[in-house]
Formats: structure tokens, sequence, C-alpha cells
């Protein structure tokens, strides 16, 4: 019998898992200190990812939760199933399981190559190391302690007493989000 037991919980579980993987592949590709392991992190973040969209584009899962849909009940089912299974049905249709095979397969290469577009954005970020020197003129609205964590303050530096600031996450979300100097959101 099919139930929301064994339908939409192994769905829930798997997804669980994965995330939990890419999680730990994605935490190693950021912070790891060694190049290589960063290298192979980003790889194995490309096939996870490869994986999750072959997983999340199987024409046979769509056809048993869309079979499930129509012959259960839904006004017996919970709020919260109710609306999993809805939104489920949702993002399989956004992704075109619901089309004739030629155009799925061609979402589906377009949803790997994005994929890969993204987990390479993603590294190159990392692997870049542009700074700019700043003045606390440039960086109204920032906190004092997100300033005083990149004063130069080497007598020997020719900017002691300017900020020294990347384009990587730290920094930059900050700066986008409150500094008020509008040149240097840009």
């Amino acid at each position: 019998k099919r139930d929301t037991n064994n339908i939409l919980v192994p769905l829930i579980q798997l997804d669980q898992r994965l995330s939990g993987i890419e999680n730990s592949v994605c935490f190693l590709q950021n912070v790891h200190p060694i190049k290589e392991i960063r290298d192979a992190a980003n790889e194995a973040e490309v096939q996870l990812r490869k994986f999750a969209v072959e997983i999340s584009m199987r024409k046979d899962v769509y056809k048993v939760i869309k079979a499930y849909s129509e012959k259960c009940d839904q006004s017996k089912l919970d709020p919260e199933w109710k609306r999993y299974l809805e939104f489920m049905l949702r993002d399989y249709r956004r992704a075109g399981l619901n089309l004739e095979d030629e155009n799925y397969e061609k979402i589906k290469e377009i949803k790997k190559r994005m994929s890969e577009i993204s987990s390479d954005f993603a590294k190159n970020l990392n692997e870049e190391n542009t700074k700019f020197v700043l003045e606390e003129k440039e960086l109204d609205g920032l906190t004092e302690d997100w300033k005083k964590a990149r004063l130069i303050t080497d007598d020997k530096d020719e900017n002691k007493g300017k900020y020294d600031v990347s384009i990587k996450y730290p920094d930059l979300f900050p700066i986008l989000r409150k500094c008020k100097v509008a040149a240097t959101r840009e």
C-alpha cells in the first residue's frame, strides 16, 4: 500500500542525507588551507550536484508521487504533508518532468551545466584574493568590530590606519548590507 510513510518520508530522508554530505564537502571547499583538498572538495561538489540533478529529474519517481497524489484522499492528510506534496509536484513540473522526453532531456542537461558553472564560480571566488585598501570614511555604517578586524596596524605598511578588505563573504556581505557609502558598495 502506498502511503506517506513509504512515498514521501524516504524522499525527505534522502534529501537530508545528501544535504549533510554536500554541506561537509562545501565546508572543506570553503575553508581548508590546502589547495589540493579544496580542489578535491570542489570536484566532489560537482559530482554531488550532478547526482542531485539525476535524482531530482527521475520521471519514475515523479509518476509514483503524481499517482499517489491522485489516489490518496488529500483531505485526510495532515496540512504539512498536503503542502509538502503540493510543493513537490509543483517543483517537479517546474523542473520539466511533465514534458516530452526531448524537452525533458534538454532541461536535464541545462540543469547539469548550471550546476557545473555554479561550482566553478564558487571555486573561483574562493581562490580570488583581490583586496582593497579603504579609508574609514569609505566604511561608514560598518561596526567597530568589523573594522578593527581589517585595520592595517603594521608600522612598516604605508597603508597603516586604513582597512584591508577582500571580496570574500565575511568582508563583502556586511559592506553590501550595512555600508552607507554607495561608492564602496559598488
